[in-house]
């Protein structure tokens, strides 16, 4: 998974690792981090399962099992509710094996934990789980919903004459 992630990055960054660091990825969070088209994804990502390193990892996948274990109510798609989600992810890393609990818990959300019709009977966690134990998995994970997109009816003529052109709304 996280191999995808690092094809998908900007090309920049390869090309400086190879350039100015002689094909070696930074070990150090910061310094990896700061590579051009790098976030904080995709720098915990690396810095666990390549370097053994306790960073916690948040995608989508991960956000949607804690909101149904713990019952948040904090929107996953809403960017000021990341930190509480990362800070409990931060909080239940097993930071003796970082790599294995990352990979974990993302697999967790992509095969069982699924968005729709998840495979709760199947779940290792179920037993813990605050969502399933109130029947309520349906509900999480919590999604604000987005405004709508304004319609606006308009017209537009564009007249082209010996090389001069007229915009009219």
């Amino acid at each position: 998974y996280w191999e995808f992630q690092l094809r998908c990055w900007d090309m920049a960054a390869a090309r400086l690792i190879v350039r100015e660091r002689k094909g070696n990825l930074p070990s150090e969070r910061e310094s990896f981090r700061s590579l051009p088209g790098v976030g904080d994804y995709i720098a915990n990502a690396v810095m666990s399962i390549a370097f053994g390193q306790p960073w916690a990892v948040v995608d989508g996948n991960v956000k949607r099992v804690l909101a149904r274990l713990f019952r948040m109510d904090d929107p996953v798609n809403r960017p000021s509710a990341h930190a509480r989600f990362q800070a409990l992810a931060d909080h239940l890393l097993d930071t003796d094996a970082p790599s294995r609990h990352n990979q974990a818990v993302m697999e967790l959300g992509a095969l069982v934990c699924t968005p729709r019709r998840p495979l709760c009977r199947t779940c290792p966690l179920t037993g813990y789980c605050r969502a399933f134990g109130d029947g309520m998995v349906d509900a999480y994970p919590v999604r604000e919903k987005k405004a709508p997109i304004p319609e606006h009816v308009m017209v537009a003529g564009v007249v082209y004459k010996k090389g001069k052109i007229l915009l009219v709304r």
